[in-house]
């Protein structure tokens, strides 16, 4: 299957005094340049990188993409300030991509800007919301006050595809949607504690996606996992099937965990994994039971892990845009839609 252009991202990673940095990965390499504004901008129609009241950016940064596999490239865009960002102040931004092969693109072409799928993304996947929570309008992030006492951040840790109860992130969501405007500011920061996904509790019906999303992003052979006996392992859900992973997890990987029934275990699930926990556009329809060995065997318990999985990100220093999905059932129902 064909990867969509965009990735997972855009994060903004940080912003202080002197810089702005913005994250994202893409399908192929590009050059991508930061833009930055003041206030709440629109994306104009057509013309990438320029919004609809005219203003000049602030602030602009290029870089180009590194490559991390044959269709994975990914960099960290920094806009140098002249001048420092006011503090407590609202500012806008936009990805201007130049592919190497010369399409130019930004955030609203690639449909990130508008209620619906991500350009190039599967059937199968799920459909966003506007980043700038209003269609065509651009994310942006809030400047720390001046008063340490007026200072708001919100700390979570690590994603978990299988925990149960609902996601804190899309009430973290709609508490930045519902204060854009007004007098009460949204989150200034988000501190992301831990490194950012379970690996060890990958829900089980993901886990085939999680491996060939990450293979496809990679390319090239297959990864082995190395045992304990110089044998080795093909790092694949044939050979290496979800809810039977753990026997090999504690005695050949020697990795310290109290599941791993479906742990990760190559780079490229790592990969996959990490761009399934941020960001909607390389979803794909779940597989079917026929992915999974003989569960005859296996009580209900195990099965459904992705009953109360949901998770979506706003736009805030060092926090993701993106949107995840369950299995379309409580998600059509509550307030709670992905962004």
């Amino acid at each position: 299957m064909t990867l969509p252009p965009v990735l997972v991202g855009p994060i903004v990673r940080r912003v202080d005094s002197g810089l702005v940095s913005v994250f994202i990965a893409l399908s192929r390499p590009a050059t991508v340049e930061l833009r930055v504004w003041e206030g709440v901008q629109v994306a104009r129609e057509g013309q990438p990188g320029v919004v609809k009241s005219g203003a000049a950016p602030v602030a602009t940064g290029v870089a180009h993409t590194r490559a991390f596999g044959e269709n994975l490239h990914a960099t960290v865009a920094v806009a140098d300030l002249v001048s420092p960002l006011l503090p407590g102040r609202r500012h806008s931004y936009d990805l201007v991509m130049t592919e190497d092969a010369g399409a130019l693109t930004n955030l609203r072409s690639h449909g990130l800007l508008r209620e619906g799928r991500v350009v190039g993304s599967d059937s199968e996947a799920p459909t966003g919301l506007p980043l700038g929570y209003d269609e065509d309008a651009l994310p942006g992030f809030m400047t720390c006050p001046a008063k340490i006492e007026d200072l708001r951040v919100v700390q979570t840790g690590c994603r978990c595809t299988d925990a149960p109860g609902d996601d804190a992130m899309a009430y973290v969501d709609d508490l930045i949607g519902s204060r854009i405007e007004g007098s009460v500011p949204p989150p200034h920061q988000l501190v992301l504690t831990g490194d950012q996904v379970y690996a060890d509790r990958v829900a089980a019906p993901l886990l085939p996606m999680v491996n060939a999303i990450g293979r496809e992003m990679l390319g090239g052979p297959t990864e082995e996992l190395p045992l304990a006996d110089g044998g080795s392992l093909i790092v694949d859900t044939d050979r290496l099937p979800p809810l039977h992973r753990k026997r090999i997890c504690a005695l050949d990987a020697k990795f310290t965990c109290n599941s791993g029934q479906s742990h990760a275990f190559s780079l490229a699930e790592y990969c996959g994994l990490y761009a399934l926990c941020w960001s909607t556009s390389v979803w794909r329809a779940i597989p079917g039971m026929d992915a999974f060995p003989d569960l005859s065997g296996i009580g209900p318990e195990h099965r459904g892990h992705l009953s109360d999985f949901e998770t979506r990100l706003a736009d805030r220093p060092a926090e993701a845009a993106a949107n995840m999905k369950e299995l379309r059932t409580r998600w059509a129902d509550e307030s709670q839609a992905a962004r």
